[in-house]
């Protein structure tokens, strides 16, 4: 078995080198539509698999889509996958209004990403809707990304008070990621020198991704949808890191409070959700 690297945040509480929670977007505005076309990664992503290191392993634990309009089918294949016609086909509707996100991949089954491939994410859906499709991997020991994960264990043992920090990033009008978003932008009451985990996020509005990037992401993208169910997303990343019982959690410093950036993206355009993200204090 690989041995991560690992420092201590504070006694018994170890951290690792090397694990990583990636988010990648994709998304395609004003479809041909009636056949399968492909959909582009959002800006700073990539439908590539990372280069994670040899004994280690990369998974795909989450997916969700969007349509701006109807019902529609995405998929996303490789040459690695079980097959590169259709790989894993999912179909979406548009429940309980369209434009709503919803998760497509079972709550107990997670893909293998096999190193350095390269995936295509495709959809076929009505003509001139807009299509947004997300999922969320995670590699063991990826070199380079030293994220600050912990798992909920660890969290709870250290949990002081619950606090919702509210910020207001908008989406790119043309389905694409939105301007940067500060976490101090809007609502600047995190304590210095003051660890929090995110456990998720509550909104206004639906949206299909929130983005979370800064020093303790290891500048790598980690995202979720915000969907229709608040009691899905408020705990998004501890029921994530219950689920799989691995360290999912983001755990970030509030002196890093202006560069830990959030940014949204949604098939509707330019969505503005008015998002809160639920926190935990860590003693």
């Amino acid at each position: 078995m690989h041995e991560h690297h690992a420092y201590v945040d504070l006694p018994g509480h170890a951290l690792f080198f090397g694990a990583a929670l990636i988010g990648t977007h994709a998304f395609k505005q004003n479809i041909t539509g009636g056949a399968f076309e492909a959909l582009a990664a959002g800006t700073n992503d990539s439908l590539a698999v990372p280069n994670y290191e040899d004994g280690s392993n990369g998974w795909l634990l989450d997916a969700w889509g969007a349509n701006s309009a109807n019902v529609y089918d995405v998929d996303l294949r490789s040459p690695s996958m079980h097959d590169n016609t259709r790989g894993i086909r999912l179909s979406g509707n548009i429940k309980p209004a369209a434009g709503d996100p919803q998760i497509l991949m079972p709550r107990k089954l997670r893909q293998k990403l096999y190193k350095s491939d390269v995936l295509t994410a495709e959809v076929n859906a009505t003509a001139t809707n807009n299509q947004a499709f997300d999922f969320l991997s995670y590699f063991e020991n990826l070199d380079g990304a030293q994220q600050r994960l912990m798992s909920w264990a660890e969290i709870e043992a250290r949990a002081v008070d619950t606090v919702g920090i509210f910020v207001g990033p908008t989406a790119g009008a043309a389905g694409d990621w939105g301007a940067t978003r500060a976490l101090s932008a809007d609502d600047d009451r995190l304590k210095a020198d003051t660890s929090y985990a995110i456990l998720g996020a509550t909104s206004q509005l639906r949206c299909c991704a929130l983005s979370i990037t800064g020093p303790e992401t290891s500048g790598r993208r980690i995202t979720m949808p915000l969907l229709p169910d608040e009691n899905e997303t408020a705990g998004f990343f501890l029921d994530l890191s219950e689920r799989w019982n691995l360290p999912l959690i983001p755990v970030i410093n509030a002196n890093n409070k202006n560069n830990i950036l959030l940014q949204v993206a949604d098939p509707n355009g330019a969505t503005a959700p008015h998002v809160s993200l639920v926190m935990i204090e860590l003693g």
